[in-house]
């Protein structure tokens, strides 16, 4: 049995099943936006070497992300699916499922959940933004939409005024 979501080195599973490990990264966009962001899922893609073999899986928060807490916005939710060349098999179940067959050359791919935000996003310091895009945690597009950040063209440096301007737009008691 391999338990991916433990925190062995990739390593360590390559050395003792016949699996290699494609991709072991931080989820960008999957922590609830808040205040504090949520804490960042990671994306693992493994793929089998052995000629077969088969699966099983459990996992949470298939349906629901985590909960965001005053105002924060709810964390990702967790995926999985099995692909094998244009064949992509996702559970109906979504969180669990076992016993699916997996071939040379088969990729899982799992997205952990990411945390759920706390406190409103608009009150989230500016340049914490600016560095959670640098750093790839966040997308420009959320920077935008959810923490109202504008960023001057294509550069990273952040337009303060249309900021202050779409900050309050964004505010609830604004659009009353």
């Amino acid at each position: 049995m391999i338990s991916v979501a433990r925190s062995q080195p990739a390593e360590l599973y390559e050395q003792r099943y016949p699996v290699r490990i494609r991709k072991f990264a931080l989820r960008n966009d999957s922590g609830g936006a808040g205040r504090y962001r949520g804490g960042l899922g990671a994306e693992i893609e493994l793929e089998m070497l052995a000629e077969e073999a088969s699966i099983s899986y459990i996992q949470d928060r298939g349906r629901f992300g985590p909960k965001g807490l005053y105002g924060g916005k709810d964390g990702a939710r967790c995926a999985i699916s099995v692909v094998h060349g244009s064949e992509v098999y996702i559970s109906p179940h979504l969180t669990k499922d076992s016993n699916i067959p997996l071939r040379k050359g088969g990729v899982v791919k799992q997205l952990t959940p990411g945390g759920g935000g706390f406190g409103d996003p608009l009150e989230r310091d500016v340049h914490a933004v600016k560095e959670d895009v640098l750093n790839e945690y966040v997308s420009r597009r959320s920077a935008r939409e959810d923490y109202g950040v504008v960023f001057k063209d294509d550069s990273l440096e952040v337009d303060m005024e249309k900021t202050a301007e779409l900050r309050h737009k964004l505010k609830p008691e604004a659009k009353d």
